[in-house]
Parts: structure tokens; sequence; C-alpha cells
């Protein structure tokens, strides 16, 4: 019997992705009430809006969008990564990110390149992202360069056609008679 990780398909994951955005966005559309107010009175026209969105992307557009941006969004996404090796949405999706190569939880290391792996993303108005549905393990760049992969949790294990070897081995014949 051999346990081959299950991937999830890239609906699934987009899925999740849509889950996270929505569940995020909460706590950042609470502090921006709080502390930012005018953002939800702007006047601007959408030509500005789309002129001024790499700068939103970067979290460059105001004070509290780069704090929000490079501080609060990073350490959320890391606690839920470290702690439960998925976000809401990865949790909802049952779906889990594991070290590429050994299938155990990735190091704090990994997941700090994971997220910075999203940038190249994020700034190429998320194009990079189409890779994951051509690649055979569904890979992102962000996990290419961080050695992770997204797997099913508790998939359920697939039986090899192969009978392969026992442990321990069977005695030889003719031992202990």
């Amino acid at each position: 019997m051999s346990t081959d990780p299950d991937y999830p398909s890239p609906w699934l994951r987009l899925g999740a992705v849509v889950a996270d955005a929505i569940l995020f966005s909460i706590p950042f559309f609470v502090l921006v009430a709080m502390f930012d107010p005018e953002q939800f009175v702007s006047e601007r026209d959408t030509a500005e809006m789309l002129a001024e969105w790499p700068l939103g992307v970067l979290g460059l557009g105001s004070g509290f969008e780069f704090f929000f941006t490079w501080v609060v969004y990073p350490l959320m996404i890391l606690f839920f990564w470290v702690n439960w090796q998925a976000t809401p949405g990865k949790m909802m999706a049952r779906i889990k990110i594991v070290d590429a190569r050994t299938g155990e939880p990735p190091s704090l290391g990994q997941y700090i390149v994971r997220f910075i792996g999203y940038l190249p993303s994020k700034l190429a108005w998320m194009l990079p992202f189409l890779l994951v549905p051509i690649h055979e393990k569904h890979q992102g760049i962000h996990d290419l360069l961080a050695g992770t992969v997204v797997v099913r949790k508790d998939a359920p294990e697939v039986e090899s056609d192969e009978a392969g070897p026992s442990f321990p081995p069977p005695p030889p014949p003719g031992y202990g008679s």
C-alpha cells in the first residue's frame, strides 16, 4: 500500500483564496473604518483607482495601507500557516501546505519565502498563478521557490497494484524448524 499525495484541483485552491480574501478583508475594513474612515467616502473615479492600483497592491497608497500590507497581513498569514499549515480558506477546503520533499510541515523560513513569492504574482496582475493549473503538482511560483506543495488533508491511502516488501520480512524457508 502506498500513500501518494492527493493534490487539490486548482479550482479548489482558487476557492480557498477567494474565501481568504473575503475573511482577511474584514479586519482590514474594520481597521480602515477605525483609523482612516475617509477611505470610504472617496470621490475618485475608476480611472483614478486603476492608476493607483500598483500603489495599493504594494501597500504604498497610505501609511495605513503600508502598515496593513507589510506588517499586519503577513503576520496574520504566517500565524495561520505556522499553527495549522493553512489559512482559513484552505482549512474550509480541507487542504494544507507541506514540504514538497518530505510531506512534513514546512519550516518558518519556507513559509516566509512562500509569502514573499506572492509578490511577483501580485505585481504581474496575478498571471503567474496561471502556472498552478498546468503544473503537475499544481504548484505556483511561490510553492516552487519555497519548496512547498498544497495537498488534501486526510487524503485516503491509494492502493498499489504491486505488493511491496513487507516489514519485517518473512523468515527464510526452513528457519526455526
